[in-house]
């Protein structure tokens, strides 16, 4: 995040933002339109209306998230057919989105980074947090509670620091 903030421009904060605080698959969010966003002083939501395997299902949006859609010019534009996302030469794709942002994951030296590792960090978050597989995947829209398991791997510090409960309990 450091790095994009420090390089760049708003629709790439925006890009960043936005896969961080809903889990959207890229393919979703280049489809996003100003109509499937909806944000409301102490709330908000993204409708995806065709999620993989052309499932609805609709992502509440976290205080970030709806900053981050009124940055982009939410009010100006809400309920237009228009895209969320643009690149220089009309709907951003897939690889238009890598391509912008790969600079940024080689600036904060992860170079094994893609946009997909944000969905994972969405998820794995929400663990951290303390929200269910259950919940998660309904966010994620993931059809089995197996994939939404593998998104949220305990990493190496995750385990340490249950290791570390051993000394407080004794």
């Amino acid at each position: 995040m450091k790095a994009v903030e420090r390089m760049g421009g708003p629709r790439d904060q925006g890009l960043v933002k936005i896969l961080l605080n809903t889990g959207l698959r890229v393919a979703e969010l280049c489809s996003l339109s100003w109509r499937d966003v909806i944000v409301r002083p102490r709330k908000g939501r993204v409708i995806v209306r065709k999620g993989k395997g052309h499932k609805h299902r609709e992502v509440p949006l976290s205080k970030e998230g709806r900053e981050t859609f009124l940055a982009l010019g939410y009010e100006e534009r809400a309920g237009s057919e228009g895209l969320v996302f643009t690149g220089q030469r009309g709907a951003i794709t897939p690889r238009g989105v890598h391509n912008a942002l790969r600079r940024y994951f080689r600036l904060a030296s992860l170079e094994d980074a893609s946009p997909h590792s944000l969905r994972h960090t969405f998820c794995k978050s929400l663990v951290d947090a303390g929200a269910s597989l259950h919940e998660i995947a309904a966010l994620a829209g993931h059809e089995s509670l197996e994939t939404t398991r593998r998104y949220c791997t305990p990493s190496l510090s995750d385990l340490q620091r249950t290791v570390n409960l051993l000394g407080e309990s004794t």
